[in-house]
């Protein structure tokens, strides 16, 4: 009825739920569908388990006694599971233990953006003037370059060597697109913002924070056909608010880490391998 996965999920949230809060329940008297040796599985535990699935699989537990014993019986085995996995000490496993704090600092993560996006939404509408922008950006192309270095010194050199794009081989190159044709909505918000306003045969520099040192170079744009923008509204009004959100997203992001206090060993940053 459940797929592994899904039920190995339900493994996981159990348990980092039995970790954390376990001996903080009070007793209720919430009616018990099954026990398992001392636990009471009570109703809103079958029902918050439940709320996991997909509505197709809700309907299969719902549509028969059976159904919903198939399910209940899918819990008990966790609990088995999770009673054995406490009796050998599993839950004090301390690689155990840093994987229930990734999962939950990733969840605790994922959970922020979403209430901030669902806040922010207002201001990630999108007007008729950026849609004709978009669309009439969408009518030409770029034949350009992009390079990531290693370091600075290496981007300053290219950038202020002979015309061109000429890379001798002693420069520390991290990644490299050679050229090729960007289309305006086929390529990297922040790099795209770029490209399209520099004019042909111009280099340019710019630093991202994930990636390093990095430098443009446009040798050409040319024109493209694309379909009435009667047709592509839609496409167009979508591509365009998801960008605005990522931009709010990622303007307030750069808010907190300039109020946060951050600081970098730089020297041992330069030894650790992954």
């Amino acid at each position: 009825m459940i797929s592994k996965i899904s039920f190995l999920n339900l493994i996981l949230l159990f348990f980092i739920c039995f970790s954390f809060c376990s001996g903080c329940l009070k007793k209720t008297k919430e009616p018990v569908v099954a026990w398992i040796n001392k636990y009471d599985l009570r109703v809103s535990e079958y029902k918050e388990t439940a709320k996991q699935l997909s509505a197709y699989e809700k309907g299969l537990i719902n549509k028969t006694q059976e159904g919903k014993k198939a399910f209940l019986n899918q819990l008990i085995d966790r609990e088995v599971l999770l009673l054995e996995a406490q009796k050998m000490q599993l839950h004090k496993d301390k690689d155990f233990m840093k994987q229930i704090e990734l999962f939950w600092g990733e969840s605790l993560i994922n959970e922020l953006i979403k209430r901030k996006s669902k806040e922010l939404i207002s201001k990630s509408e999108v007007e008729i003037k950026e849609i004709d922008d978009f669309y009439e950006n969408m009518k030409k192309r770029v034949y350009a370059r992009i390079v990531v270095f290693k370091n600075r010194e290496s981007a300053e050199a290219v950038l202020n060597g002979s015309a061109g794009f000429e890379i001798s081989s002693n420069v520390a190159v991290v990644d490299d697109t050679n050229l090729q044709w960007f289309g305006f909505d086929e390529i990297n918000l922040e790099y795209r913002d770029i490209l399209f306003k520099m004019k042909p045969g111009e280099k340019k520099p710019f630093f991202k924070r994930e990636r390093g040192w990095i430098v443009f170079y446009v040798e050409k744009f040319e024109n493209v056909e694309i379909p009435p923008k009667e047709q592509m509204y839609e496409r167009l009004r979508s591509i365009i608010g998801q960008e605005k959100q990522f931009r709010i997203i990622d303007s307030w992001i750069n808010e907190l880490r300039e109020k946060a206090e951050i600081k970098i060993n730089e020297d041992v940053l330069e030894y650790i391998e992954v």
